[in-house]
């Protein structure tokens, strides 16, 4: 989310990372004029899935 310039990460897979996050729902908001993500559903899964 982008607050005053500055933005904030949301990282879902990486090298150093066992597992992996897979985003199944989710969606851009606006709220009181910042943008955000809305994650309303994910899932766990191994890296080899």
């Amino acid at each position: 989310m982008g607050e005053y310039g500055e933005y904030h990460t949301f990282v879902v897979d990486g090298p150093i990372f066992k597992k992996k996050i897979q985003l199944i729902q989710s969606g851009a908001v606006l709220n009181s004029g910042r943008w955000s993500l809305d994650t309303q559903q994910c899932v766990l899964n191994n890296k080899n899935e």
